[in-house]
């Protein structure tokens, strides 16, 4: 799956599932009658869907996740759950079918039947109906909304605490382990006449010029120094 288009983005917490989706993706009749009824009850949902994007089969979780009975859903078109602003609607299907010769991942977002949207995280692989050796494609996704919603908490706590540090009155300055300038704020541009553009992702003391004429230690590089070595 192409990595802008549905991007990969790896989580945690569903080892069991992902052992299961592997081999559902290869063997999914092993799958079936080493789990007989179990099968329905694992954590992650499974699908099956002809070249035409129609669902042909689908375990209870995939059900759940999709907000429709298991019966319902046969012959639904896997398109009518894709959340249609992220991407066209196809895509899961033309990235089933493409022929990469090996399953794809990423994440995507998906809509319920009632018109709910979580994040969904897929693996996709082309393969053939037992029964007719038909082209198909097998699905195994998993509800990462909580995990979405996470990092999209991280993200706005950073972009928050950015805008405090960029307006505070006081000339801040902030380097990371490798003395590189990841913070110049508007009260420092003030000061040295010099714009943030201009300093971010500078290293080799270059923040220091403006206050010394030259490139040498500030007290926030000895907060840095390893005293142990």
């Amino acid at each position: 799956m192409d990595q802008d288009d549905c991007a990969a983005e790896s989580w945690n917490g569903r080892e069991i599932a992902a052992s299961h989706s592997e081999a559902f993706i290869e063997e999914p009749d092993s799958v079936r009658a080493s789990n007989g009824d179990h099968f329905d009850l694992l954590p992650a949902g499974y699908l099956t869907i002809n070249e035409h994007g129609l669902i042909l089969e689908s375990n209870l979780a995939a059900a759940s996740q999709l907000g429709l009975p298991r019966d319902f859903l046969v012959n639904q078109q896997i398109s009518s759950f894709i959340f249609p602003d992220d991407q066209d609607a196809d895509c899961l299907r033309r990235n089933c079918f493409s022929d990469t010769g090996k399953p794809q991942i990423g994440k995507v977002r998906m809509v319920r039947d009632d018109g709910t949207q979580f994040w969904a995280w897929v693996e996709l692989a082309k393969g053939r109906d037992e029964e007719n050796g038909a082209s198909v494609c097998r699905i195994a996704m998993s509800d990462i909304t909580p995990l979405m919603q996470a990092k999209e908490e991280l993200r706005t706590s950073r972009r928050q605490l950015a805008d405090i540090i960029e307006f505070l009155p006081d000339a801040t300055i902030a380097i990371d382990k490798d003395k590189r300038v990841i913070i110049w704020n508007r009260a420092i541009e003030k000061m040295t006449g010099i714009p943030a553009q201009e300093m971010i992702g500078k290293s080799g003391y270059a923040y220091t010029v403006p206050f010394h004429g030259g490139a040498r230690p500030l007290l926030v590089d000895f907060a840095l120094t390893d005293w142990k070595a």
